[in-house]
């Protein structure tokens, strides 16, 4: 039965230890008898109104950490093929270009500085240029 068991997310584990404690909060206000009777209708909307809080608490939360995801991503460089390398070319981070059979990733903000040339940090080798096909 054990090994049956879903695991349970953060989210959800935060969710029943909020309604754990709802219920903590019903029982020493009114009593562990009084549970088993039908809610009033004021009751009712007290659980529904503490229910939608939490609900929406988590909700407000996940919300930011995806928007700041998105923000995240956003500032990521993207890669972009720009062709055959041009020495009068600038070429910004995430850009590739191909050079001497190879293709090369662009690190840092660059004019004029061939790939695999005199500064390693601004260009990354990611193809190596193979054998020339033969039939």
């Amino acid at each position: 039965m054990d090994s049956a068991k879903k695991t349970r997310s953060a989210d959800e584990e935060t969710f029943l230890d909020e309604v754990e404690k709802v219920h903590d909060l019903l029982v020493k206000s009114t009593g562990f008898a009084d549970l088993k009777k039908p809610l009033s209708t004021n009751m009712t909307f007290s659980l529904l109104a503490e229910f939608y809080t939490i609900l929406r608490q988590g909700s407000d939360r996940l919300t930011r950490e995806l928007r700041q995801s998105v923000e995240e991503m956003k500032s990521r460089p993207a890669i972009s093929y720009r062709g055959v390398f041009q020495e009068t070319s600038t070429y910004r981070p995430g850009e590739v270009v191909t050079f001497g059979g190879s293709a090369w990733h662009c690190n840092a903000e660059t004019t004029g500085v061939k790939p695999g040339g005199r500064a390693p940090t601004i260009w990354t080798l990611m193809v190596k240029r193979g054998r020339d096909a033969r039939p």
